[in-house]
C-alpha cells in the first residue's frame, strides 16, 4: 500500500511539472519556432510596409509550426514555412500591420543624407552629404560617407532617378576615399543606373556584357588590368528608408577603368578620354565650331573626361583630318590616327543591338598615351534592342548606325576596311553574336531579376513602367535584325581590294585634222584593268568618250593611245584609270588648242619649303616664273600654295595666261613622306611670344641636352613651318639646359597677316609634346607689318637691320666685345643664300647689304663661332 501511494504521488508530480511547463510558454518548442535576421542584411521602408534581407536566416530543426522573424522587431508568418526562398513574397505581420518581405541574393544598398536631405539634381557637381551601407551575401559590409548627385540628362525628368556617387573619408567630403563595391574595381566613384525606361531592366546590362565580350583594348598587354568597359551589379537600393527599386550599380569608364597615362609631374599629357554628347564635331560632318584653346571642359559635342583641363589640340587636329583632309590624305592616314579594330568592333556591335543613340552620343574617345592612335568605346547602352532612349519599341531592323566617320570608311574603303568588316562580323556571328547566344544573354539576366523577386519589388515600386512580356517583341526584332545585317555585311567583299597602282611617265595630246590624238605611257601598273578617256570643253566638266584596255600588271614600259573624233579649241583630256577591284584614280589633264590660237607661255619653275617630311605635315609648294595664273596638279592655283600630303607625292604645275592657253607641265616635283614615327624624349620647352614679326622661344630634351629640337608651328591642325631651336643663349646656359644652343625664331607666314587673329600652338617635330604657354593668339597682323623695333634675336646680344622693310638696300649692325671674326648672311625662307661677308674686329660691326631681285621675308644671320644670331627682314619693291 506504501508502495502504491508513492507511485501515485510520483505521477502526479510528474503531471504538474508539465503544466507548469504548458503555463510559461514550454508550447513555442513545440508549436512556434523563431530566428532573428543578421545585423544589417536587411532594410525596412515602413511606409510601403517592405522588407529585403538578402542573408537568408536557418529555420531550426523541429516540428513545423507558426514561425517568427526578428528584424527591427519580431514578426509572425502568415503562414507555415519550412524552408525560405529567394524571390518568393512573404506575409509577415507585427501588432496587426502587415508587411511583405522579399529574400534575395542581390547586393543591398542603404543610402542616407544627412537630415534626410533631398538628392540634388542640379547639372553642376554638387553632391548631397550622406552615409552608405552596401550588404552583400558572401562580402563584408562596407560602411562609408558619401556625396551624390542625380545623373543623366533626359533621364533626370523621370521619378525614379539615376545617381553619381562618390565615396568620402567624411561627410565633408574634403578627400575622396576608395572602396570595392561587391568586387567591382576599388574606386570612390560609382553610377546608378535606374533603368526606368527598360521595360524589363535588361538592355544596358546585356549590351554592357556584349560588349566586354566582343571587344580587346589594342594596348592589353602593355596594361593587363585595364578593362575596355563597365562591370555591374544588379542591386536593392534604399535611400532615407524608402525602397527605391533595382538599379545597376556600375563602374565609371574613365582613366582608372582604361589605365590611360596619367599626366607627367611636368605637366605634360600623355592618355586622353573625351565622351560625346550630340554636337556638330561628334557627327564627323563639316563645317566644324573653330579650335579654341580656351573652350573649357566641352568643344563641338566633346566632353573632357581626362585631363581635367581644356586640352583641345590634339582632338581637333583628329576630327578636322576626319573632316576635312582629302579622300587621298583620308585613305592614306587614317589608320595612322586611330585603332582600326576598335572601328570595327564598334561598327559591328553598335549595329548588332541597333544601339540609335551611340553614333554621335554616348561614345569614349580615348588614347592611352602620347604617340598612340585614339580608340573608340561605347557608353549608355538603353537605347538598344529595339527600343529608343525614351523606352518605347523603335520597329526598324533594316537600317544601319553610322556617322560621317564611317560614311567615309564605307565610301572610300581604306585598306579594304569593308572586308575586314564583314570579316568579322561572320567571326562574332559564329560565337557570341549568334541569335541563340544573344537571346542567353538577355535571358541570363532576366531569370536573375525573376529569380531574386526583383521583378516583383520593381512591380510594387514602379508598376507603370514592366512589360515583362516583351520578349515576345525582342525575340523577333532580334531575328530580323541578325537576318538584315547578315545580307549587309554578307554583300561586302570577301577580299582586300588587290593594290592599285599605275605609273604615268606621259601624257600628251596633238590635233590630228578633225581628230585629236592622246598618247600615255606607263612605267609600272599592278592590277590594272582599263582607261577611261573623258573630255571636257571647260577643264570643270568632263564625260567619258572611250576606254582604253590596260596591261593588268607590268614592271615594264607599256604605251597607249586614243583618238577622239572632235575640233573644239580649247579641249581637255584626261585618264580615269580603273583596277581590277573597280577602285580609280585619275591622271593629270592635257589640254589640246588649235594652231594661231595662243602662245603658251614658258613652265614655271617649282620648289619646296621641304622635300622630305612625315604624313601630314604641311609644305609650301612654290611656282615661280609664271607672270599669269600658276595651275598646281592639285587644282589649287596661285603660288605658293600649302599642301599636306599623307603619303609621297608629286607635284606639277601649269602656267595659264587663259583658258586654253596654258603652258606644258613643269619638271615633276616630289615630296617624300617618311614612315610616321613618334619622336620622343623628356622634353621642356615654351612658346614665349608670338608677335606679327617673329615666333620665339625656347625647347630642349633633358635626355640629349646638347641635341637641338625642331620645334612646328601649326594653326588648328594646319603646319605653318618649322624652326630648329639651336641659337644661343646665355641664361638658357646658366640654368643648365645642356650647351644652351636651344632658342627658336620663326618668321611669321604673311598668311598670317591678314588683319586677323589666329590662334598658334608649337610642338616638337613628330612628337606630341606641346609646348608650354601654347597656343597663343595672334595679330591682328596687317599685310606686310614690319617687325619690331627692337631685336627679333634670342641671343641677349642686340642686332638691327635698317632700314626693315627695304627695297634691297640696308645696313646690318651688331656689337662684339672682343676681336672676332664675324660673318654676316642673308637667307630665304627656303634655306637659300643670298649674301654673304666677313667681318673681323671689335666695337659696333656694321655691314652694308644690296640685294636684287629678292621680294618678301627673308633671315638676316650673324655667326660669331658657334653663336648664331638672327633678325628678320622684309624686302618690298
Amino acid at each position: 500500500m506504501k508502495q502504491n501511494f508513492t507511485s501515485f504521488k510520483s505521477f502526479y508530480a510528474h503531471f504538474f511539472t508539465f503544466l507548469l511547463v504548458i503555463s510559461c510558454g514550454g508550447t513555442t518548442a513545440l508549436y512556434a519556432q523563431s530566428v532573428s535576421a543578421q545585423p544589417d542584411s536587411y532594410q525596412i521602408d515602413k511606409s510601403r510596409k517592405l522588407i529585403v534581407c538578402n542573408r537568408i536566416p536557418t529555420i531550426p530543426s523541429g516540428q513545423p509550426g507558426a514561425l517568427k522573424i526578428t528584424f527591427d522587431k519580431e514578426y509572425t508568418f502568415s503562414e507555415t514555412t519550412p524552408a525560405f526562398q529567394t524571390g518568393k513574397a512573404y506575409k509577415i505581420t507585427n501588432s496587426g500591420a502587415t508587411f511583405t518581405l522579399f529574400f534575395t541574393g542581390l547586393p543591398l544598398l542603404n543610402i542616407k543624407t544627412v537630415n534626410s536631405k533631398a538628392i540634388n539634381e542640379k547639372e553642376d557637381d554638387v553632391r548631397t552629404p550622406g552615409t552608405i551601407t552596401l550588404s552583400t551575401v558572401d562580402k563584408p559590409l562596407v560602411t562609408s560617407y558619401m556625396g551624390i548627385r542625380v545623373r543623366g540628362n533626359f533621364s533626370r525628368g523621370y521619378p525614379k532617378k539615376g545617381y553619381n556617387m562618390e565615396l568620402w573619408n567624411d561627410v565633408k567630403g574634403d578627400e575622396s576615399r576608395d572602396l570595392s563595391l561587391d568586387g567591382l574595381r576599388e574606386d570612390s566613384d560609382y553610377y546608378l543606373l535606374a533603368m526606368y525606361g527598360e521595360s524589363m531592366r535588361l538592355q544596358n546590362a546585356t549590351a554592357h556584357s556584349l560588349w566586354l565580350k566582343t571587344h580587346t583594348l589594342p594596348y592589353i598587354a602593355k596594361e593587363p588590368e585595364a578593362i575596355g568597359g563597365i562591370r555591374y551589379r544588379y542591386t536593392d537600393v534604399f535611400i532615407n528608408g524608402s525602397y527605391n527599386g533595382v538599379y545597376l550599380l556600375t563602374e565609371k569608364e574613365d582613366r582608372k577603368q582604361l589605365k590611360l597615362k596619367k599626366i607627367t609631374d611636368g605637366g605634360e599629357v600623355r592618355g586622353e578620354l573625351y565622351k560625346t554628347n550630340p554636337g556638330s564635331a561628334t557627327k564627323y560632318v563639316g563645317p566644324l565650331p573653330a579650335y579654341d584653346p580656351n573652350a573649357g571642359l566641352s568643344w563641338g559635342g566633346f566632353e573632357i573626361d581626362y585631363p581635367k583641363q581644356s586640352f583641345w589640340f590634339n582632338l581637333y587636329d583628329f576630327v578636322n583630318f576626319i573632316v576635312n583632309s582629302s579622300n587621298q590624305n583620308f585613305k592614306a592616314g587614317i589608320f595612322n590616327r586611330v585603332e582600326i579594330t576598335s572601328l570595327i568592333d564598334n561598327f559591328v556591335f553598335i549595329n548588332a543591338i541597333r544601339a540609335a543613340d551611340n553614333m554621335s552620343n554616348n561614345q569614349v574617345l580615348a588614347k592611352y598615351k602620347e604617340g598612340e592612335k585614339y580608340f573608340y568605346l561605347p557608353w549608355d547602352l538603353d537605347a538598344s534592342f529595339g527600343y529608343d532612349f525614351t523606352g518605347n519599341k523603335e520597329y526598324h531592323t533594316n537600317d544601319i548606325m553610322t556617322n560621317g566617320l564611317y560614311n567615309r570608311l564605307l565610301s572610300l574603303d581604306p585598306d579594304g576596311f569593308k572586308s575586314k568588316l564583314r570579316k568579322r562580323w561572320f567571326e562574332l556571328r559564329g560565337t557570341i553574336y549568334s541569335l541563340e547566344s544573344i537571346k542567353q544573354e538577355l535571358r541570363t539576366n532576366y531569370n536573375l531579376l525573376q529569380n531574386e523577386g526583383a521583378y516583383a519589388r520593381e512591380t510594387l515600386r514602379w508598376p507603370d513602367r514592366l512589360a515583362l512580356a516583351d520578349f515576345s517583341y525582342i525575340d523577333p526584332w532580334l531575328e530580323k535584325r541578325l537576318a538584315y545585317l547578315d545580307k549587309y555585311f554578307g554583300a561586302f567583299p570577301t577580299d582586300a581590294p588587290a593594290p592599285f597602282v599605275v605609273t604615268i611617265t606621259s601624257f600628251t595630246g596633238v590635233i590630228d585634222g578633225a581628230q585629236k590624238k592622246l598618247d600615255w605611257t606607263t612605267s609600272k601598273e599592278q592590277n590594272s584593268r582599263r582607261f577611261e578617256v573623258e573630255f571636257s570643253t571647260n577643264g570643270n566638266s568632263y564625260s567619258k568618250v572611250g576606254e582604253v584596255t590596260a596591261a593588268g600588271t607590268s614592271d615594264g614600259t607599256k604605251t597607249y593611245s586614243f583618238t577622239h573624233s572632235n575640233t573644239s579649241s580649247p579641249a581637255y583630256y584626261r585618264l580615269k584609270m580603273i583596277s581590277t577591284s573597280e577602285t580609280s584614280q585619275y591622271s593629270s589633264v592635257v589640254q589640246i588648242t588649235a594652231p594661231g590660237g595662243c602662245t603658251p607661255p614658258a613652265a614655271p619653275s617649282v620648289s619646296a619649303s621641304f622635300t622630305t617630311a612625315t604624313s601630314g605635315q604641311s609644305v609650301q609648294l612654290t611656282a615661280t616664273g609664271c607672270p599669269y595664273t600658276v595651275v598646281w596638279s592639285t587644282n589649287q592655283t596661285g603660288s605658293p600654295i600649302t599642301v599636306n600630303p599623307a603619303i609621297t607625292t608629286s607635284y606639277t604645275a601649269k602656267c595659264r595666261q587663259e583658258p586654253g592657253c596654258e603652258s606644258s607641265s613643269s619638271a615633276t616635283l616630289t615630296v617624300t613622306i617618311n614612315d610616321p614615327t613618334t619622336v620622343t624624349g623628356n622634353f621642356e620647352g615654351f612658346l614665349d611670344k608670338v608677335e606679327c614679326g617673329t615666333m620665339r622661344g625656347w625647347v630642349w630634351d633633358r635626355n640629349k641636352p646638347n641635341t637641338p629640337l625642331t620645334v612646328e608651328f601649326l594653326e588648328g591642325g594646319t603646319s605653318l613651318g618649322t624652326a630648329l631651336a639651336d641659337i644661343y643663349r646665355e641664361d638658357i646656359k646658366v640654368a643648365g639646359k645642356g650647351d644652351g644652343r636651344h632658342v627658336y625664331s620663326f618668321p611669321t607666314p604673311e598668311s598670317l597677316k591678314d588683319n586677323r587673329t589666329h590662334t598658334i600652338s608649337a610642338r616638337v617635330l613628330g612628337s606630341n609634346y606641346t609646348l608650354k604657354q601654347s597656343p597663343k593668339v595672334l595679330g591682328p597682323c596687317a599685310p606686310g607689318a614690319r617687325l619690331s623695333a627692337s631685336s627679333d634675336d634670342e641671343s641677349g646680344i642686340r642686332i638691327s637691320v635698317a632700314p626693315n622693310p627695304t627695297s634691297g638696300e640696308f645696313e646690318v649692325s651688331f656689337y662684339t666685345a672682343t676681336w672676332q671674326q664675324s660673318t654676316v648672311s642673308v637667307v630665304d625662307l627656303l634655306g637659300r643664300n643670298w649674301f654673304t661677308s666677313t667681318l673681323e674686329g671689335s666695337g659696333i660691326q656694321k655691314q652694308k647689304v644690296r640685294l636684287t631681285g629678292a621680294t618678301g621675308l627673308y633671315m638676316v644671320q650673324v655667326q660669331q663661332g658657334q653663336d648664331v644670331r638672327t633678325k628678320s627682314l622684309v624686302l618690298q619693291k
